[in-house]
């Protein structure tokens, strides 16, 4: 399991332009580390966070495979969601950007 970016691939479109230019560097070594991974021949899953948090763990996190989703997410829940893909084969080839539902 990659814990990468949104901003990364596809989801470029999630982040407004200033984000993106700000994160230019960072964002290209993120994607330069799943296009290694992706070609590799391993069984991988990209998770891609939004803007991570330090707040208690709450159960919202959530997967989706929609590239243009953007928000944030608690680092505690990016661990849970990374633990929950592990092993799952359901999610082998796949990536996803990680945000939290709404209430």
């Amino acid at each position: 399991v990659l814990v990468s970016s949104i901003g990364v691939g596809k989801s470029a479109g999630a982040l407004p332009q200033v984000a993106l230019d700000s994160l230019a560097e960072v964002l290209a070594e993120k994607a330069k580390a799943e296009n290694y991974l992706m070609a590799s021949g391993l069984v991988y899953t990209v998770i891609r966070p939004g803007v991570l948090t330090n707040k208690p763990a709450n159960g919202l996190g959530m997967l989706t495979e929609d590239t243009s989703i953007t928000g944030i997410i608690r680092r505690t829940e990016v661990a849970r969601l990374v633990a929950e893909v592990i092993g799952d084969a359901e999610t082998f080839g796949k990536t996803y950007t990680a945000v939290e539902a709404q209430e």
